[in-house]
């Protein structure tokens, strides 16, 4: 049974690693770096993660947690403009409201710590795959115009993802509303 004492303990860890993480970058950031800035001994760092990896994992899932959650949850949505109106909503508005913590993950070079690879296996297992599910569904039900379900999911996260990475570095010649409204025209394309 976790104690209050001991969950203090790990978000302790946790945000310790969040700050060093957002002026260094993820691989130059030590344990020993981390249980300095929380304050605790390096063998209680270890109680709640086996490596330094188990906690940058924790991180970006804990930043994401919400994302992911999200995700899963598309496969039960329509293929109305409605539907994918609502899609682009939550992404942006999610994208808008963590801009911090997406600078923070970018600047850390999560990608060159734990290999492209790597994370890419882990977009696509996580994200991906639930919409290649409700593209399938939407090939199935006759009302989206798709192909190759897998590469679209592909194509619509990760392509969203660069377009909004552009945005949070403020290298847009768009504002997030024209972008906002833009995705949503390219996807509206590719229904029936």
């Amino acid at each position: 049974m976790k104690t209050q004492r001991g969950i203090d303990t790990h978000n302790n860890i946790v945000a310790a690693a969040a700050k060093l993480f957002s002026i260094k970058k993820a691989y130059n950031v030590t344990v020993s770096e981390i249980v300095k800035e929380a304050g605790v001994a390096k063998g209680t760092f270890y109680i709640y993660f086996e490596t330094k990896d188990d906690l940058v994992w924790h991180f970006l899932e804990h930043e994401f947690e919400g994302l992911y959650q999200w995700f899963q949850a598309i496969e039960d949505y329509q293929h109305t403009k409605e539907d994918v109106s609502l899609m682009i909503d939550f992404i942006v508005n999610y994208m808008t409201s963590n801009t911090n913590t997406l600078e923070t993950l970018h600047n850390s070079d999560f990608f060159d710590y734990f290999g492209s690879k790597k994370i890419k296996r882990r977009i696509e297992n996580d994200l991906c795959k639930h919409v290649g599910i409700w593209a399938r569904k939407g090939i199935e039900n006759n009302t989206l115009n798709v192909v190759d379900p897998d590469f679209f999911a592909y194509f619509i996260v990760l392509g969203i993802h660069e377009i909004l990475d552009i945005w949070v570095y403020k290298l847009s010649e768009y504002n997030i509303e024209e972008i906002r409204k833009k995705i949503k025209e390219v996807l509206y394309t590719f229904l029936k």
